[in-house]
This record gives C-alpha cells, sequence and structure tokens, in this order.
C-alpha cells in the first residue's frame, strides 16, 4: 500500500481509515485464529476482529472460484485451509463488499444481500481505544457504529 493512497480522517480514533472509497481495517499481519459455523460462517483474526459471513460469497484461489453458504456446511469444508493463514487486507466498500485478501493470495468476497445482512465486521485494537463495527445493510450499503 503506498502511503499517499491513504486519506485518513483525524477523527477517527479506532485506526481505520478510507482509501479509494473502501474502509481499511488495518490489521497488520493478523492471523485466523478461528473458524466458526453455525447459521453463519465466522473468521475471527487474533482476538480483535470477528467477521460474521450471513449471505452467499466466493472464495477465488489459484484463478478458481467456489461459491459458499454458511447455511450449507457442505459448502464450508474447503475452507477450514483458512484456519492460521495470514490476512494481508481487510477492505469493507461503502455499497456493502466485503473483501479479504489473504498473503497465499485467496480472496474471500461478500457481496450486499438484497434482503439481509451479508455481514458484520466488529473489532477494536489493543493499542488504539475504542471499537468499531460495520454491518452490510440489506440491499447494499453499510452502517456504521
Amino acid at each position: 500500500m503506498w502511503e499517499h493512497d491513504k486519506v485518513r480522517s483525524e477523527s477517527e480514533p479506532t485506526g481505520l481509515y478510507l482509501r479509494r472509497g473502501h474502509w481499511v481495517v488495518p490489521i497488520g499481519d493478523g492471523i485466523v485464529t478461528q473458524l466458526r459455523v453455525d447459521f453463519a460462517f465466522t473468521l475471527c483474526i487474533g482476538t480483535e476482529i470477528s467477521i460474521r459471513i450471513e449471505s452467499p460469497f466466493t472464495v477465488v484461489r489459484a484463478g478458481v472460484r467456489s461459491a459458499h453458504n454458511g447455511e450449507d456446511v457442505r459448502s464450508l469444508g474447503d475452507l477450514l485451509t483458512l484456519h492460521q493463514q495470514r490476512v494481508q487486507e481487510l477492505l469493507i466498500r461503502e455499497d456493502g463488499l466485503l473483501t479479504i485478501e489473504f498473503a497465499d493470495g485467496a480472496l474471500l468476497q461478500v457481496p450486499p444481500d438484497a434482503h439481509y445482512e451479508a455481514f458484520n465486521v466488529v473489532g477494536s485494537f489493543p493499542q488504539i481505544e475504542g471499537q468499531f463495527s460495520f454491518y452490510a445493510l440489506p440491499g447494499g450499503g453499510l452502517a456504521r457504529f
């Protein structure tokens, strides 16, 4: 990431910043420490960030795209390899698209859902006071608390 790509908000005590229309969550070398499955698919990065995916999503690895859905556990089996992966970048667009890029080149994307909250991202950083949360709105868009 180039320094001139960053547009920092002075009022952001959480450490988040905007870059080319994306909220960037500065995770450093965050490692996926937990994967959870219930009626959604959740990735935990360290102990600080939880990403709960509640709608269909895709993963692209080595040019191969696969579709997944947290409500269909059979579609999630090959995602166990995400455990202990390093997250290179976590981007959240204002239109409700979530993109997670992993160090091995895998790309996970969650598009907006027409009827439901597609995902939420909740977290905080120990060195920075304050928590953050993003919720994808039904039909597109983003709520931030």
